[in-house]
C-alpha cells in the first residue's frame, strides 16, 4: 500500500471498513444488552458515558492527531475500540460496561476529524488540481461502509442466534477484526505533521485562531448548527431502533412464529437499510454529483428525511413493512447529510489544523446529543417511541432550512469575489 497514486483509494476503503467493523453488533447490540438485564435507563446512562467521554476527548484527540501525524491516532483508535468489544462480554456489569463506553469514546474521538483529515491531506497531495476528488472519495467512503455494513450486520446476526446462544462470539470476532484493521491502517504512509517543530504553544495558539476565525465566519456558524441538529436526531435513531422494531415483532400476530428469532429480523432490518444507505450514496456519488450542487441536494435530501419521520406520527408500531420504509428513508438521507456537509465544510478549510477544527465543532455538536439522550432517558418507554423518532422530523426540516440558507450565503460570497475581481482588473 506504498502506492503514491492509489493511497486515497486504499484509504477511503478501509475507513468504510472501519464502520463495517463496528456494524458487526450494529443489529444486535441493544438486543443483547436487554437480554443481558441491561434495561432501556440504562441503555440511555450507557450512551451518555459514551457521549460524555467524547465530548471532551474530541478536541484533546484531534490536537494530537494535527501535532504528531494521522496514523498513530488511528492506530490507538483501533485498540481502543477492541477493548471495548472485550468490556462488552461481561454484561450486566454496568461498572465494565461503563468503562467500555469509555473505550468506545475514546475509540471514536480519535477517528472523529482524524480519518476525514487523512482522507483530505491524502487526496489533496495525490490530485492537487482536482477540488472535486474529496466529494468523491468522500461519498465512496460512506458507500463502502454501508455495503460493509449490509454484510457485517447479516453475520452479526446469524452469528448471534446460531452459535454460542449469548452472543458473545459476535464480539469476539469484532474484536478479532479491528485487530486487523489495525495491521492495515499501519500499512497506509502517514502524512507528515506540519507541527512537529513548533513549539505546542505556539501550536495551540494557531489551533485557537484558526478556530475563532472559522467560527466567526457565517460558513462557520452554519456548519456548527447542522453539527447540534444532526447530533441531536441520531440519538433515536440509532440508539433506539432495535427496541422499536422488537415491539413490532412482539405485537404483531403475523410475526408470533419469529417472535424466538428476533436477532435474525433485526439483521435483516439492520441489512435493509444499510442498504438504502448504499444505494443513497451510489446515486449521489455515480449519478447526481455531475448534475447538481451538492448543497441543493442536501436540502431536498433533509425534506425527504423529515417527511419521511413525519410518517411515523401515522403508522405507530403497527406495520412492520411501513416502519421499515420510512426508517431506511431516514438512514439513507442521513448518511448524505452528514457525508456530504462535511465535505462541503473542509474545503474551508485549512489542512495543518484540520482534525482540531472538525474535533471542536464535533464537540460542540455533541452537547446538543446529549440533551436529547438526557430527555428520551426521562420520557421513553414501551408506547412513545414511533412519537420520539417522528419528532425528529423537526430536526431535519431545520437543516433544511439551513442548508438553504448555506446556498445564499456561498452565492452572495461567490458574487462579491467576481465583483472585487472585476474591480481589480479594471484598476
Amino acid at each position: 500500500m506504498q502506492s503514491t497514486t492509489h493511497n486515497s483509494f486504499y484509504l477511503s476503503s478501509l475507513s468504510g471498513a472501519l464502520v463495517s467493523v463496528r456494524m458487526l453488533i450494529g443489529a444486535i447490540h441493544s438486543l443483547y444488552l436487554l437480554n443481558s438485564g441491561v434495561s432501556l435507563a440504562n441503555l440511555a446512562s450507557l450512551q451518555i458515558v459514551f457521549s460524555v467521554t467524547v465530548l471532551f476527548l474530541e478536541v484533546p484527540t484531534g490536537l494530537i492527531s494535527d501535532f504528531f501525524g494521522r496514523k498513530g491516532n488511528i492506530l490507538a483508535a483501533c485498540a481502543a475500540l477492541a477493548l471495548f468489544y472485550g468490556c462488552s462480554l461481561f454484561a450486566p456489569n454496568m461498572v465494565v460496561l461503563s468503562l467500555g463506553e469509555f473505550f468506545y469514546g475514546l475509540g471514536l474521538s480519535m477517528v472523529s476529524g482524524t480519518l476525514v483529515s487523512w482522507l483530505v491531506d491524502t487526496v489533496r497531495r495525490e490530485f492537487p488540481n482536482e477540488p472535486g476528488k474529496m466529494a468523491h472519495y468522500g461519498f465512496l467512503s460512506s458507500e463502502t461502509a454501508a455495503l460493509g455494513s449490509v454484510v457485517a450486520g447479516i453475520i452479526g446476526a446469524v452469528l448471534f442466534r446460531y452459535w454460542g446462544g449469548s452472543g458473545s462470539v459476535v464480539y469476539l470476532v469484532a474484536l478479532g477484526s479491528m485487530l486487523v484493521l489495525l495491521g492495515l491502517f499501519a500499512m497506509i504512509p502517514d502524512v507528515p505533521a506540519a507541527h512537529k517543530a513548533k513549539a505546542v504553544r505556539t501550536y495551540l495558539r494557531e489551533v485557537k485562531d484558526t478556530v475563532s476565525v472559522v467560527v466567526a465566519s457565517r460558513v462557520g456558524m452554519i456548519y456548527l448548527l447542522l453539527c447540534s441538529l444532526v447530533a441531536a436526531a441520531c440519538q433515536p435513531i440509532f440508539h433506539y431502533w432495535q427496541p422499536y422494531f422488537i415491539q413490532i415483532i412482539n405485537r404483531s400476530p403475523a410475526l408470533a412464529p419469529w417472535s424466538h428469532d428476533q436477532s435474525l429480523l433485526l439483521g435483516a432490518v439492520f441489512a435493509i437499510y444499510c442498504l438504502f444507505r448504499y444505494v443513497f450514496n451510489r446515486v449521489v456519488r455515480k449519478v447526481l454529483l455531475s448534475r447538481f450542487a451538492v448543497l441543493p441536494l442536501l436540502e431536498c435530501v433533509s425534506l425527504l428525511a423529515a417527511l419521511a419521520c413525519a410518517g411515523f406520527f401515522l403508522c405507530g408500531t403497527d406495520s412492520l413493512f411501513t416502519s421499515l420504509v420510512l426508517f431506511c428513508t431516514v438512514q439513507g438521507c442521513l448518511c448524505l447529510i452528514m457525508t456530504g456537509s462535511q465535505n462541503e465544510f473542509v474545503k474551508h478549510l485549512e489542512t495543518s489544523s484540520m482534525a482540531s477544527t472538525l474535533s471542536v465543532y464535533q464537540m460542540l455538536g455533541r452537547v446538543t446529543g446529549i440533551g436529547m439522550l438526557g430527555l428520551i432517558a426521562l420520557v421513553v418507554n414501551d408506547h412513545n417511541m414511533g412519537i420520539i423518532f417522528a419528532a425528529v422530523s423537526l430536526f431535519f426540516l431545520s437543516c433544511a432550512l439551513v442548508f438553504r440558507h448555506w446556498r445564499t450565503v456561498e452565492r452572495k460570497d461567490s458574487e462579491l469575489y467576481s465583483t472585487i475581481t472585476s474591480l481589480g482588473e479594471m484598476s
